[in-house]
């Protein structure tokens, strides 16, 4: 997940490969973009819904978003990024 989100506002993500029912919690590093999916210790942002970030990030990017049905994705943490470079 953290590469994803870190692709994902790199602006390198060309299609976004996701289950259609997934929904993960996180927590961002004020002023360093960072993904934590426990509290740190650190001033952070709570985002309710890490995954509904990732795909308004990388379609105002330019990129395109599918959504897969449930179980498609399992052995790749319900998630997946095809980048550009």
């Amino acid at each position: 997940m953290k590469n994803v989100w870190q692709a994902a506002c790199d602006g390198r993500g060309l299609q976004l490969l996701v289950e259609k029912d997934f929904v993960l919690p996180g927590f961002v590093e004020e002023n360093k973009n960072l993904l934590h999916l426990t509290p740190p210790t650190v001033s952070h942002a709570i985002l309710t819904d890490v995954v509904d970030d990732i795909v308004q990030i990388v379609l105002q990017k330019g990129g395109q978003v599918t959504f897969v049905e449930n179980q498609m994705l399992i052995h790749h943490e319900r998630i997946a990024l095809i980048t550009r470079y």
